[in-house]
């Protein structure tokens, strides 16, 4: 069963990886996350959970703007259909055909929030409430049309759609499955509320229907017989889906019947196809595009024109490039040996000097809001050790996601022998490199990417449980094990789940497993027009574009 999940796992990053190995950067790999079910908390656990819980009621509303224009932005991969429930593209789900579909909940992403932050709020419904831990009640707005679009012509959406899609999207062995994997079933009250009851307790539930991928979808869309999408893509969203054209890109317009006052600001976004990282540079100067998620590679080439665009960053917890250790085989069965190898390391250094000051350092783990981090003095403190290092030799298996992965490899490597290590680099592709780590666990130490999550649970539970399905450290760590499971158990008790996650960061860096250290934060460039751009694209997020203006 391990190696099965495994399997699945691997095989949908490596769908996705091959727009890497052709110009994608590692930032943007369209990946969606292959969970486990959550391991079952230990009795000791279950006595610490606190059973009230505040329900919560969140109204969105429309920032202020300027309407008119057209939106440029560039994506580097193409798409192969536009059934957004089939696929795991983040150019469909978050950069193309797949923003005129609403969902439940959206993560927030106004200027004001600090990032990281996976905070939620409704955007189909008016109020979520958690009558027990296994319930939820949903209520919906009563003022959302789909579009007027045929085959669906404008009707009014009601609790039986996201009935519907939630159930699609739920098909077995299909990529967006795992999202709902707690949902036992859906009940609908009413065309304005329903309820939903889980097969166990879920402190990311709330996430799962944020998503990117988690849309609502109209039946008409899909043939009764085949259960195949048939078209076309009629949503209830900001955006009203115009053409996708292979190797060209995706036109929408605005949709000026949207739920949400005077959004979205632009009449018109394009996501229009640039896989060369010359030609988008080229694209910017010439003002021919206005939004671009530069990579690394293109951010050195727009330097060496001398050119200052503006620039905004977004911090994502939970991914790019890690120090890891295999406990399970020597010589990092040592601790001593774990916590010699991160204090020879400056991992602030490397931010500024690889990174380009771009990047964050943390224990890695996926957080609800940026106050969540460790900050950098305690980091510091808990990896700084007296003990003088014992020589070994090691291997050390790197990512190969460009020049950049590699010169941090040599940066670390460097490192390590100035203080008497012998770490030799096995430079190893993306593909390999899915397989070797993640499916088969065979490495020393890594210096990488971990497997795709979405959220806290899904990187908590796989990936760092002495019994879960990933268990990359291949430890077994019974104060780490409830930890986990205690702050699983608080569910929407913020305070409580905060302080727990604080405690699971301060035990991986003082049992040294783990660090992240870099490729963290997106770089955006846009033109001098381009106004209210705050991008949060943490789990292929995407109602920024709405309140994005042209001033000018």
């Amino acid at each position: 069963m391990v190696l099965g999940m495994r399997y699945l796992i691997a095989q949908a990053y490596l769908s996705a990886v091959f727009m890497v190995m052709v110009g994608c950067s590692p930032s943007s790999v369209p990946i969606t996350s292959i969970e486990p079910q959550p391991i079952s908390t230990s009795t000791e656990a279950r006595r610490e959970v606190t059973a009230a819980v505040t329900p919560t009621t969140s109204s969105p509303t429309a920032p202020y703007g300027e309407i008119g224009g057209r939106l440029t932005v560039v994506v580097e991969a193409d798409t192969a259909h536009l059934d957004v429930q089939q696929d795991i593209s983040e150019t469909l789900a978050a950069r193309g055909a797949g923003i005129a579909y609403s969902r439940l909940m959206r993560l927030k992403s106004d200027p004001g929030l600090d990032q990281p932050n996976l905070l939620v709020e409704c955007e189909l419904c008016t109020e979520w409430e958690l009558l027990d831990p296994w319930t939820f009640r949903f209520k919906l707005r009563d003022d959302v049309r789909w579009q007027n679009v045929f085959p669906v012509g404008g009707r009014r959406l009601d609790a039986n759609d996201l009935l519907f899609s939630y159930t699609r999207q739920s098909t077995e062995g299909w990529p967006n499955a795992p999202l709902l994997k707690s949902v036992k079933e859906i009940r609908v009250e009413s065309d304005g509320e329903f309820l939903v009851d889980l097969n166990y307790p879920d402190a990311d539930f709330l996430l799962a229907l944020a998503n990117g991928h988690s849309k609502i979808i109209p039946h008409e869309s899909i043939n009764d017989e085949t259960g195949r999408f048939q078209g076309p893509v009629v949503g209830s969203g900001a955006w009203i889906w115009k053409s996708s054209s292979p190797g060209v890109g995706t036109m929408l317009e605005r949709n000026k019947n949207y739920f949400e006052g005077e959004l979205p600001f632009v009449e018109e976004i394009v996501f229009q196809i640039i896989d060369d990282f010359e030609t988008q540079v080229a694209a910017l100067l010439a003002d021919e595009i206005d939004v671009l998620n530069i990579s690394n590679d293109g951010w050195e080439i727009l330097q060496s024109y001398s050119a200052t665009p503006r620039t905004i960053y977004s911090k994502q917890s939970g991914k790019g490039i890690f120090i890891a250790f295999n406990t399970g085989l020597e010589p990092f069965a040592s601790i001593v040996m774990r916590r010699q190898i991160l204090a020879s390391l400056n991992p602030w250094v490397y931010v500024d000097d690889i990174w380009d000051g771009q990047s964050f350092v943390s224990p890695g783990i996926p957080v609800i809001e940026s106050s969540w981090l460790m900050d950098r003095e305690e980091i510091e403190t808990l990896l700084r050790d007296p003990v003088s290092s014992v020589p070994a030799s090691f291997v050390i298996t790197v990512a190969d996601f460009g020049d950049i992965y590699l010169d941090q490899a040599l940066r670390i490597q460097e490192d390590l022998r100035n203080t008497g290590f012998d770490p030799i680099l096995d430079i190893v592709n993306p593909i390999d490199y899915a397989q070797q780590v993640w499916v088969d666990g065979e490495f020393q130490m890594l210096v990488g990417p971990m497997p795709p999550n979405s959220g806290p649970n899904g990187f908590l539970f796989p990936i760092l449980h002495s019994g879960g399905e990933w268990n990359l450290l291949g430890h077994g760590d019974d104060e780490l094990d409830l930890l986990i499971e205690k702050q699983h158990m608080e569910l929407f008790d913020s305070q409580a789940r905060a302080e727990s996650i604080f405690k699971i960061q301060r035990h991986i860096v003082d049992q040294a497993y783990m660090l992240g250290l870099g490729d963290n934060v997106d770089r955006w460039v846009t033109n001098d027009e381009v106004r209210g751009f705050y991008p949060n694209p943490a789990l292929s997020e995407y109602s920024f574009w709405s309140k994005v203006w042209i001033d000018g």
